[in-house]
């Protein structure tokens, strides 16, 4: 799954909205998150979790214009793949509207 979304930041704005999305995904869905996990390489953010027994990993890397966030879903999850592009879309929407 690819998303890109113009930040309309400088890239260390940016990297500081994506900081506070991990802790906002917790926040709002921990119920359903687990061994979550991310760090930073230059200005690409690497990061895991569990979603409802999925594993998911991907990178979100940051250059001058946009967020490009690709995610890898495992086979049995693509059915839920518009769900969760929705839901991705919208967080990251808001985090950078804040």
């Amino acid at each position: 799954m690819r998303i890109v979304r113009d930040h309309g930041r400088s890239r260390q704005e940016a990297r500081a909205k994506v900081d506070t999305l991990l802790p906002a995904l917790l926040e709002r869905h921990g119920d359903r998150l687990n061994d979550a996990q991310g760090a930073w390489d230059d200005d690409v953010f690497s990061f895991a979790f569990q979603a409802m027994g999925f594993s998911i990993k991907g990178t979100l890397e940051i250059d001058d214009v946009v967020l490009k966030l690709d995610a890898g879903l495992p086979l049995l999850a693509r059915p839920f793949e518009g769900a969760l592009r929705t839901s991705v879309e919208r967080e990251l929407d808001r985090i950078l509207a804040e």
